[in-house]
Parts: C-alpha cells; sequence; structure tokens
C-alpha cells in the first residue's frame, strides 16, 4: 500500500463506535476523503474513557483497516479525537511587553504571550492539549486577528484552553500505538465537529455547538470566529435509552429501537394520541 505524505488520517474513539477517515491534500488546499472505516458497537469504552484497552484496540484496528483498504494506503500517523467528561475549557489571558526595537510585534512576542497566557491553576491530574487564540490587543486595542508586525509596546491575548486527563490521554496514546500508529495530535472532538459543520459567518455571529454522544453530550459555543466555551456533561443516547427501559419495562434493545424510531425534540412535530405497543420483558 501507499504511503504518500501528502495523505492526512482521523480516528474518533467514541463511546460506542470507532470511525477512520484517510484524505489526501490537493494542491488547493482542500482534502478529498480516500477511505473510511467504522467499528460500532464497541464494548470498551465509558463516557469516552478507555474502560478496557484489548477492546478497543481491536476495534481501532478493525476501523483502521477498512479505510486502508479502501483508500489503498497504509496508516502510519494519526489525529486522535479527544472528547469524554475529562475534558475542560478555561478561559484566559496573556500580557507582554513587545521587545523590539522598533516596537513591531514578533512570532516571538506571540509565542510569549500565549505561554503566558497558559500558565493557569488547573487540577494537576490534568494537562493542556489546546490552546485557541480569541483575539489579540495592542497597547489596548481590541479584535485584533493577527497581531504580527503591528506597533506598540503591549500585547495582550485572550485564549481558550483546553485540558484532559493526562491518565485519559496517555491510554488513548496507547490505544494507538499499540494498533502500529504513532498519533500526530490529540484533537478536541467538538472543534472537528465544528469544522464540520458550522459557517464561518455562525462562528462569527454567535453558535452553540451541541453533539449528543452514546455516553456524553459535548458543547461548544463560539462568538467572533473563535471558541469561548467548552463542556462536556457525562450523559448522552444510552441515558435516555436506559431511562425508557425502566419506564417502560422493556429491554435496551427495545428502547433504543423505540428512541430512534419515535423520539422527538421538538413538541410541533408530536403524533398527539399515537399508541405504541412495546414488548415487556
Amino acid at each position: 500500500m501507499a504511503k504518500d505524505p501528502g495523505y492526512i488520517v482521523g480516528i474518533d474513539i467514541g463511546t460506542s463506535k470507532v470511525a477512520t477517515v484517510i484524505g489526501k491534500v490537493k494542491e488547493d488546499g482542500n482534502i478529498e476523503v480516500m477511505g473510511v472505516g467504522k467499528k460500532s458497537d464497541l464494548r470498551g469504552m465509558r463516557r469516552g474513557i478507555v474502560a478496557s484497552l484489548d477492546e478497543v484496540v481491536e476495534a481501532v484496528k478493525a476501523s483502521v483497516e477498512e479505510a486502508e483498504l479502501m483508500a489503498g494506503y497504509t496508516v502510519e500517523r494519526a489525529y486522535v479525537g479527544v472528547g469524554g467528561a475529562h475534558v475542560r475549557g478555561f478561559n484566559s489571558r496573556g500580557v507582554v511587553a513587545v521587545t523590539n526595537r522598533e516596537r513591531k510585534v514578533t512570532q516571538e512576542d506571540i509565542q510569549r504571550v500565549l505561554e503566558g497566557a497558559r500558565t493557569i491553576s488547573f487540577p494537576q491530574e490534568q494537562q493542556i492539549f489546546h490552546t485557541f487564540p480569541q483575539e489579540f490587543m495592542v497597547d489596548n486595542q481590541e479584535g485584533i486577528i493577527q497581531p504580527l508586525n503591528m506597533t506598540g509596546t503591549r500585547l495582550e491575548a485572550n485564549v481558550h484552553i483546553v485540558t484532559g486527563s493526562i491518565t485519559s490521554l496517555h491510554n488513548l496514546g496507547t490505544v494507538v500505538n499499540r494498533c502500529g500508529i504513532t498519533v500526530s495530535q490529540p484533537v478536541l472532538g467538538l472543534m472537528a465537529d465544528a469544522h464540520a459543520v458550522l459557517s464561518a459567518d455562525e462562528k462569527e455571529i454567535g453558535v452553540a455547538l451541541i453533539n449528543i454522544g452514546h455516553g456524553t453530550t459535548g458543547i461548544a459555543v463560539f462568538e467572533k470566529g473563535s471558541l469561548w466555551h467548552t463542556h462536556v456533561i457525562p450523559i448522552g443516547g444510552e441515558h435516555f435509552t436506559n431511562d425508557l427501559a425502566v419506564g417502560l419495562r422493556t429491554g435496551t434493545q427495545e428502547a433504543e429501537i423505540l428512541k430512534k424510531k419515535y423520539g422527538c425534540a421538538l413538541t410541533n412535530l408530536l403524533v398527539e394520541e399515537e399508541m405504541v405497543e412495546v414488548e415487556r420483558r
């Protein structure tokens, strides 16, 4: 199989399934999807956290092999999606003096102010895996997206910092490594979702992205084109299914079917007085 460096690979390990996508970067910068793979009925994850290494490794292997076969490409490196209730988001600010004699902001100044913003207090069992700049300020002038080469004496930055459990991130890396794949970078799943479904206008005006997964629900809020809030709650689709199963005294498989067939989030779409027969256990 091919090992073209122009390929890019993403692996998303959710609570109930693993998905792999292989894309090829075209000359215009767009990505053409070359292969996809999915392994459903994953049992080794609990709310986005690895509960059984061996089971998750086998699921990742199956998903990757399916994508490789379709793309005719051997995966050696991949970006790995991160979700789960261990993910935390914080807003922070960094401030530095512009050191250039000409008082022009350099790339080094930008790096220093971002490093300063990352110097915050958070639980020691967590580690930073993303820093998203929201806006820069040069001598109190707000709303700057790219301050490079601007003139001033003081550079500030508002950023959104995302952390994850050190143990959970390490276990995800171990799973992928045991499949013979190197992790290029852990990627916040909500940010990947945003790139896929939100327009630039929506993120500029202000929008909340909600992803209801099997075991968790992720929330990301965008405004002025940047990420301002991240939160993951340990409630997902399986909890609705379990509640239905208990309330209707039926099995979880029957409850899952009922949820998918009759579930509705908009009251104006409900069919009044509709009767549904349920097989009791």
